[in-house]
């Protein structure tokens, strides 16, 4: 049967849930349709029991549209933003601006006026490392050679 998590009011909805590891400090990232998000301190979220009103994270205007992502990142982690038209942006999660609770963002994915963001995706910087990805997040070579998985067809 369950348990109601949070009370919404009006057209509000649940744009998404991030699990927070509390020993690590963890940023939240709000991204929005039209490419605009943000990092805030987790700190800055009181805890709230079960059926409670919420906080206002993002100001959902015309400017920004509505949330279609929250995560919970740390630093080094890297953010990957695919709009509905294809485009997609591999970014450093440092370099989403670290804002306070209830503000507007800032641009995280330029957009044409036609385009949305669809699909955000984290990849943590234990992954990067574990692949060998360089600071900038690129394969570091180390001169090992790689068979193909299958011969090109002409």
């Amino acid at each position: 049967r369950g348990v109601r998590g949070i009370k919404l009011e009006g057209d509000d909805r649940v744009a998404g849930v991030a699990a927070v590891d509390e020993a690590d400090h963890q940023w939240l990232l709000t991204v929005t349709e039209n490419g605009y998000g943000k990092r805030t301190d987790i700190g800055d979220y009181r805890v709230q029991s079960r059926n409670g009103k919420g906080l206002i994270d993002i100001k959902t205007n015309e400017r920004n549209g509505r949330s279609v992502a929250v995560e919970a990142v740390s630093s080094g982690d890297h953010l990957v933003v695919m709009s509905g038209e294809g485009q997609i942006l591999r970014t450093r999660v440092d370099d989403v601006s670290a804002v306070g609770r209830n503000t507007m963002g800032v641009i995280v994915m330029d957009l044409d006026a036609r385009d949305g963001v669809s699909t955000v995706d984290v990849v943590p910087a234990s992954v990067l490392e574990a692949v060998g990805a360089g600071e900038d997040g690129e394969a570091e070579a180390d001169g090992t050679e790689v068979e193909p998985l299958a011969e090109d067809e002409e």
